[in-house]
Formats: C-alpha cells, structure tokens, sequence
C-alpha cells in the first residue's frame, strides 16, 4: 500500500513538473490570433492603388501592433460615397465604413459641415504629433488640413489638366492641345473622352476650376462646346486613361496622377497643367483627402492606424510606388522620391486661385446642372453645336471671300456676327446665374427635383432656340452679302451715270464754248467782209477818181 501511494506521488510530482513546464512555454509563446483586425474603407481609388496600400498596410500593422488585419475595400466615385455617407447621417446602425480615403477638399468639407467626420487629432501622441508637424496647414492658397476639428487630411496633392495621346493625334491629323479653350475647337468632336463631375471627385473638380477661371458664363460656355466634343462619358474616372492610352480616343481632361500613370509606360501619353507653353496655370493643385467616419471609424482603433499610416512617413512614400505616382502632402518625404520626381512644393508654377467655400457650396448645383445640360441633353446639344459651327463657317467664308471684285477681304458683317452671337448665348447659356446658384444652395436639397426639371425644359428650349438663330444667322448672312453687292453696284451705277452726266456737262459747256468762238469768228469774218467791201468801194474811187483826173489831163492838153 505504501509502495503504490509512493508511485502515485511519484506520478503526480512528474505530471505537475510537466505541466509547469508547459505553462511556462505557453507564456513564451505568442498567443494565436482568434481573428484578424478588421478595417472598411470606401475609396474612389483605383483597384491598382487598392492593391499597393492592402500589402503594405498590411505589412506596417502587423510589425507595429503584431495582429493581422483584413481591409474590406468599397469602390466608389468621390460623388457616390460623400452621398452614401450623407444618406448614412453618421448613425452607427447605418454608417459600414470606418475611414473614408480619396477624394477632393469640397467633398470632405460638405461631409464636415454635416457632421459626418470624427478627428483625428491625438495631442502627446509621438507620431501625431510628427504628422501634423509635417502635413501643412495650407498650399498654394488651399487647405490641407482641417486645422480647427481636424477631421479630414490631404494625404496628397492632386493637380488637373489634360493628357492625350501623340500618335492618335498625329494620325487623326490634330494639333496638340494646349489649354483648356483648345479643346472647344470643333476639329475635336469625337476625339475627346471623360467622365461626369457627378461620377468624379477629380472631374467635378475640372468643372469647378474652370468655373472660377473662367467665370460662371464664360465657363459654362467653354463647358457646353466641350460637351458638344465628347465622344462619351465613362462611369468611372479611371476607366477614362486606358482609352488614351489604347489609342482609343485622342484627348481627356484628367486628375494628374492618371495622365502620369499612362505615360509612364507609354510614351505616346503627355500630360500637361494648362497652359502647356506658360508657367502661370489655369489650374490648381489640392489635396486628396482621408478621413475617420462618424458612426463607425471613431469606434474603431484599427482607423486611427490607418491615418498614422496613410500620413506618416511610410504610406506617403507609398505613393512613390509605380502604380500609384501620387505627390505626397509632406514636403519631408520627397528627400527620398526616385530622381526627377516632381515636387509641387519647389515648383515654379503659378497656380490658378480656388474658392473652396464656393466650391463646397455649390457641389449638387453643378453636378445636376452638367448632367442636364450635357449629358441628359447631348443628342440635342450637338446637334445645336452642329447648326452653330455650320453657321459660323459659312460666315466666316463669306468675310474671307468678300464680294467679286467689287469689295476685297475680309468682308464686314456686322448683321451676322448679331444673329450668330444671338444664337451663341442662346447655344450656351446656363438656366442660373452664380448669384443664382449661391442664393439657392441652403434649400437646393429639399427643392431639388423641382430646379431640376425646369433646368431640363431650359436646357431642351435653348437648344432648339439655337438650332434656329443658327439656321437665321445663314440666312442674315446671304441677305447681308446680297445687299452690301446690291448696295456696291448701285454705288457703281451711280459714279458712272454721274461720271456720264460730268462728261455731258462738260461736253455742253465745250459745245457752248465752242458756239461762241465760232459766233465770234463770223462776226470777225462778217467785219472783215464789211472792212473788205469798204475798203475796195475806196479803193475803187479812188481809181475812178485818178483814172478820170489823167483822162482830163490828156484832153486838156
């Protein structure tokens, strides 16, 4: 008995030395994971940008934390998610994403004026404290970042111009664009490719630029002829380079980082900040921007991780990457960009001015008034554009022409130019002035659908208007010529018949000075007659007279 309570000691001591052992290899052990970290981002990136920042923040996370974490990637345009995110009213029960990464500094700052946005703003907290230390607080007369709540971020500097492909040009017989203005010229019909402002943060952006630029009637007029050029619209903005890049199509207006991305693999693809031949641009550069959703993101640690990484050191070299090309928004990280990387922070291009207030204002109004207008209207658009170039040609060859030989070139059409401007204005003027557009905003959301169909009679009324002022403009036209020949060749009848009646007038005045002289010359004849007889019947006596005295003198004798 002894014996077998010896054993069962001996068995107890050994199975608790064991399980020691095991425990304290248990506790140098990691503990395994139940389930990774979890992160829903809605983003207008494109997939290819999606992959590069999936690995790599991936990578960063699980060496600063020593968790794994999936990213749940949702794909939408700039226009979709900022309505998606409103329509969720940062409600926990209705808001699916934590951050909400791309898109431009209007969209971000609509999204803070309702709320929607959480800070991000960790004051003591070594790398917070780093990223806002390094992301400024303005470029270039812009925001790039929330500097009174600190909800959004830029996390890159985004510019806009125009890309387009050499070899479709030369072989479509093109010339190079070299603003925006050039891309109205009616050569470009057909050529031109892009994507609606209401689809695109980026191309929403363009249509503001130029607005401002240019000026609401100005820019809604350059607008519409570019609308009248487009061959399509695209529902995404990046599906808009590989067109260009393809060949596809010649010409599109495009955020940077696009048009760079295509031409750097293919060296047919420019891109250009227009002017192309200036250093004082008609456009800007502003930040692409990131943020922590309400609702959602600020509930969930993982977020704050993603900003510290989108804005830190590691993702703005990210951008650096070849299938992303973005410009970072810290000027520290470009000492190590691959050489020749352009730097917005050294450049010398003088940039447009932007009004974001303006432009977060007004972001619905102008998205429905482009898809009305040039979009929902494009059949009736072009065949406006149509009639108006077809005018505006006949016109012009009617000036470089003049009239026979009666009057040399260029011919002035003062009539013409009036009915062809009539029919301009009426080709691309807009349903609302600026003023307009600014008044209605605080209630354009409840009255929406109302400004809307009035804006699609306007726009279905001013086409037709224009098809027929062009069509009348043509017909002024010939009339105009056919009057100002009338006019000359009366003007020609007249100086001949009053170049005649000076000749018979002359004529007259030479016949009646004639008549006098030959009056004259019988009245000397007449006299000389009369002297002639005069003088003989003297003579004749005098004859008589010496004749007689000699025949006297004889007989006397």
């Amino acid at each position: 008995m002894k014996r077998l309570r010896k054993h069962v000691l001996a068995l107890l001591i050994t199975a608790m030395f064991f399980i020691s052992i095991m425990a304290s290899l248990a506790l140098l052990m990691p503990v395994a994971q139940a389930s990774p970290d979890e992160i829903v981002i809605i983003t207008p990136h494109a997939v290819t940008i999606q992959k590069v920042a999936d690995a790599d923040f991936k990578a960063w996370y699980k060496a600063k934390t020593g968790r794994d974490i999936a990213i749940i990637w949702d794909s939408k345009d700039t226009t979709t998610a900022l309505a998606l995110i409103r329509e969720a009213g940062g409600n926990p029960a209705k808001v699916k994403w934590d951050v909400w990464w791309g898109g431009g500094l209007d969209a971000f700052k609509i999204a803070k004026g309702a709320g929607l946005l959480a800070p991000f703003r960790l004051p003591g907290d070594l790398e917070w404290e780093d990223i806002n230390k390094n992301v400024p607080a303005s470029f270039a007369g812009l925001p790039l970042k929330d500097t009174t709540d600190y909800t959004w971020w830029g996390s890159a500097l985004s510019g806009f111009g125009i890309m387009y492909n050499k070899k479709y040009l030369a072989a479509s017989k093109l010339p190079t664009p070299n603003d925006w203005t050039d891309l109205t010229n009616p050569i470009y019909k057909g050529h031109i490719i892009s994507c609606p402002p209401s689809k695109s943060g980026s191309n929403h952006m363009i249509v503001e630029i130029i607005l401002q630029y240019y000026g609401w009637e100005k820019g809604w007029a350059l607008l519409t002829k570019v609308g009248a050029n487009t061959a399509e619209y695209t529902e995404k903005s990046a599906q808009v380079p590989p067109y260009i890049g393809k060949g596809e199509r010649g010409i599109a207006p495009v955020i940077d980082f696009y048009g760079y991305g295509q031409a750097m693999v293919n060296p047919d693809v420019v891109f250009l900040y227009p002017p192309a031949d200036s250093a004082v641009k008609s456009t800007v550069i502003n930040p692409d921007s990131v943020a922590i959703l309400k609702g959602k993101g600020d509930a969930n640690p993982a977020a704050i991780e993603f900003m510290k990484f989108t804005l830190g050191k590691a993702g703005q070299k990210m951008l650096f990457n070849k299938d992303i090309l973005r410009s970072p928004v810290r000027p520290d990280v470009y000492l190590e960009a691959p050489s020749g990387y352009f730097n917005p922070f050294v450049t010398e291009l003088k940039l447009a001015s932007y009004n974001d207030t303006l432009g977060t204002l007004r972001w619905d109004i102008i998205n429905d008034l482009f898809d009305i207008m040039l979009i929902a209207k494009k059949d009736d658009l072009v065949r406006a554009w149509e009639a108006y170039t077809a005018a505006e040609d006949y016109i012009a060859k009617q000036k470089k022409a003049g009239i026979d030989t009666l009057v040399p070139p260029p011919l002035s059409l003062p009539e013409s130019d009036a009915k062809l401007a009539e029919a301009h204005k009426a080709l691309t003027s807009s349903p609302i002035t600026t003023a307009e557009a600014e008044a209605i905003s605080p209630t354009y959301k409840d009255k929406r659908e109302e400004y809307k169909a009035k804006w699609l009679a306007f726009a279905t009324t001013k086409y037709s208007d224009a098809v027929k002022l062009s069509s009348d403009a043509k017909v002024v036209c010939t009339q105009e010529v056919s009057k100002i020949r009338e006019t000359y060749l009366e003007k020609i009848r007249s100086e001949a018949i009053k170049a005649l009646e000076e000749k018979v007038k002359t004529l007259e005045a030479n016949t009646k000075t004639l008549s006098a002289q030959v009056t004259a010359l019988q009245v000397v004849a007449t006299n000389n007659l009369y002297y002639g007889l005069s003088g003989g019947v003297i003579i004749g006596l005098i004859l008589g007279l010496l004749i007689t005295y000699a025949y006297l003198r004889k007989k006397l004798a």
